[in-house]
């Protein structure tokens, strides 16, 4: 993240902004003890910007910025750059712990011109998209941990198509042993925990602390403030109309809900941190999922072939309904055939596992694909089965 002069338009996101592009957080847990975060309590989030009119409530706006809403038709969030020192930016309220975020923007035009999806951590852990607004067909990812900048070397800038004309979806994939940036469900990058030490002995730096998201644009080509890296020097005042960045919704899925993260050490390693709901200090994987109680260190109990690939909601749903059709079918089945009622019996508690099991959406459609197959084939047989119990009974031969 390149930022430059813009410390008073960020305050009330809880960093500012120095000139030397570095965030600063109002207390570091690597250094003092820290306040909780405010954790996303569920494991799904969504907003559709498309559909709001008043800045909501679980977003905050920068201070002396300003974002409308629809002001173009259907483009929901809008972010201008209207005139210089313009750097309008919004985070969320709350933090999430791993999972996936999701954005479906269209990036803002002009020379100099930056817009930004960040997360950020307080102890200066960072995840980045950014585009510059002389590049059309370039977006610049980026990631820093524990504050550690050395020389700006961790950036890629792989190809979109149409950049400030068109909406792409830009995805994190954010686990503890990697991070992959997609562009329209397409992998661009991917970053391996293992390798992002700064050298031999030195402390792990990849990103591993609760995020906030933040979304905004600001001004590198400000003349008064240059920045060569933003592509050039702004025209002061902008054209008519300004530049916009524009943000239809956001998606998260969380891996370890909570309602609160805290830090019980120094070290920022996300094995430390623990997730509580409410006043029950809890184990993160387990909030979710059990609700169990556990003083078992994160990073001893994480076992990534276990944990839910972050696909949507609706598709959780439907395997609840797979599970009720094997039980409805169980019921059927009793008393016709003991083996098959087995079967169905087994089938209905193996979709509460599936789940997790799933490696990503393409997997999990052709499974539910299969399984449709599969009950259309069980129907038929127990019409099959149905009439002759039903003939059985009727002859006295059925023996029960």
């Amino acid at each position: 993240m390149h930022l430059n002069g813009i410390a008073a338009a960020t305050t009330a996101l809880s960093f500012v902004i120095t000139t030397s592009a570095q965030l600063i957080t109002k207390c570091n847990p690597l250094t003092v003890t820290c306040p909780p975060n405010p954790g996303l309590s569920q494991s799904y989030y969504e907003i559709d910007f498309t559909k709001v009119n008043v800045q909501p409530s679980d977003w905050k706006l920068a201070d002396y910025t300003n974002v409308t809403y629809n002001t173009h038709g259907n483009t929901g969030a809008e972010f201008s750059f209207l005139k210089q020192n313009d750097a309008p930016t919004m985070g969320s309220q709350f933090y999430f712990l791993f999972g996936r975020a999701e954005f479906v923007v269209q990036a803002a035009p002009g020379s100099g011109i930056v817009s930004s999806m960040i997360l950020y951590s307080d102890d200066l852990d960072e995840i980045d998209w950014e585009f510059r607004g002389s590049y059309d067909t370039i977006v610049q990812t980026n990631w820093f941990g524990r504050g550690i900048y050395g020389d700006y070397s961790h950036w890629t800038a792989p190809t979109v198509s149409t950049a400030f004309t068109t909406f792409h979806t830009y995805t994190l994939d954010w686990s503890p042993t990697e991070l992959v940036w997609s562009i329209d469900g397409v992998a661009v990058r991917t970053l391996k925990a293992s390798d992002c030490r700064g050298g031999p002995g030195s402390a792990q730096q990849y990103p591993t602390a609760p995020m906030k998201v933040s979304l905004g644009l600001w001004d590198a080509g400000d003349p008064d403030h240059y920045n060569s890296w933003g592509g050039g020097k702004t025209p002061i005042p902008p054209p008519a109309g300004g530049y916009s960045m524009y943000v239809k919704s956001v998606k998260i899925w969380n891996t370890f809900p909570a309602q609160h993260y805290t830090y019980t050490d120094k070290t920022g390693n996300w094995g430390s941190i623990k997730a509580t709901n409410d006043t029950l200090p809890r184990s993160a994987t387990q909030i979710a999922s059990t609700g169990v109680v556990s003083s078992v260190p994160l990073s001893q109990i994480y076992n990534p072939s276990t944990l839910p690939s972050p696909i949507p909601s609706s598709s959780a749903r439907n395997l609840g309904y797979l599970a009720a059709a094997d039980l409805v079918l169980l019921v059927l089945y009793h008393d016709v055939d003991r083996s098959r009622r087995q079967d169905f019996y087994n089938d209905s508690t193996l979709y509460f596992l599936e789940y997790g099991r799933v490696s990503n959406l393409a997997a999990y459609q052709g499974y539910l694909y299969s399984r449709v197959l599969c009950y259309t084939s069980h129907i038929f047989l127990w019409f099959f089965q149905y009439e002759r119990y039903v003939s059985d009974e009727l002859t006295g031969t059925n023996e029960g």
